[in-house]
């Protein structure tokens, strides 16, 4: 078996400007030439760099205890505070905005699902364009860039005018949500917390619950993954997009399924459904989906069901 790579630490910066009636997100078009995520529109962000890591000065009197608290407790305060100083980093030299670390408000963490070969556990960071600058971009990390509200990049892409990955459209959702023009506002209004273990709700014959605490990639947001059935397997809600999450799922098919043939490899799909559409459990769906894929599996997200 393949061993899965190690998710390295990455931070990504969401930047907000007012606009007319909502605020405006900055999206960069990566080039074609990039070795992850080509062609695609995200926030500017990158992995965190070794001198990312005891760079003080870089840190603007952020200390490294405010800048754990800050994601939850969930990451040790040293590489909370290289988290912090690598988003301010990676937006200066792609778009040439600098921030002070304190500035950035945690939105999300979403962790490359399993089966790619590079992994990274990302931190989306929300920030506010300093007045008065302007954004100079890298011709080498941005081929384009545009400004938009969250619903008008949402419909850019509905549109097959721009391609974007789950995470960066679940982001996007969110801020439409929850209607904030500012970063002070999403500190204000999401709170990042410690993510608590996994938990067994109901264990039945033919149902169990799973309590998982990063739901829709929001550390710290509990919430519930049902899964139906014995020989056919219907995984309610898989909002929590995590790791810990879809191992867990995994974990229960081997103890209970490992009687179940193998499909053949040409069969993987047709024996799997996915009814999600909800970008902020999409990508614990397609996660799912192919980690158990061997087994006659359907997905669905509430309030949609499905009949097997």
């Amino acid at each position: 078996m393949t061993p899965v790579p190690e998710p390295h630490p990455a931070a990504t910066v969401v930047l907000l400007r007012p606009g007319a009636d909502e605020s405006e997100v900055l999206l960069i078009h990566r080039p074609s030439t990039m070795a992850f995520g080509p062609g695609l529109h995200a926030f500017p962000g990158g992995r965190v760099d070794p001198g990312d890591r005891g760079a003080a000065a870089a840190a603007g009197g952020l200390t490294a205890d405010e800048a754990a608290s800050a994601l939850g407790h969930n990451v040790a305060p040293d590489e909370a505070l290289a988290l912090h100083v690598a988003a301010t980093r990676e937006m200066a030299e792609e778009a040439g905005v600098r921030l002070r670390p304190a500035d950035l408000a945690p939105l999300a963490n979403w962790t490359t699902p399993r089966f790619m070969p590079r992994r990274f556990s990302t931190w989306f960071f929300v920030a506010d364009l300093p007045d008065g600058v302007e954004p100079a971009f890298s011709p080498d990390e941005v081929a384009s860039h545009r400004w938009a509200t969250p619903r008008a990049a949402l419909d850019q892409m509905s549109a097959g005018e721009i391609e974007m990955w789950v995470p960066t459209t679940s982001v996007l959702q969110r801020l439409a949500e929850i209607g904030v023009r500012t970063a002070a506002e999403v500190r204000d209004r999401l709170r990042v917390a410690r993510v608590p273990p996994t938990r067994v709700v109901a264990d039945d014959d033919d149902r169990l619950v799973l309590e998982f605490g990063s739901a829709g990639a929001l550390p710290g947001r509990v919430g519930r993954t049902t899964l139906l059935g014995r020989r056919a397997i219907v995984v309610i809600d898989p909002g929590d997009p995590s790791d810990d999450a879809t191992e867990a799922l995994h974990d229960w098919n081997d103890a209970e399924l490992k009687q179940i043939p193998i499909m053949p490899p040409g069969q993987r799909r047709s024996r799997s459904h996915s009814t999600c559409r909800s970008s902020s459990r999409r990508a614990a769906a397609a996660t799912c989906r192919t980690r158990c894929g061997r087994w006659q599996t359907a997905i669905a997200c509430p309030p949609m069901t499905v009949t097997w």
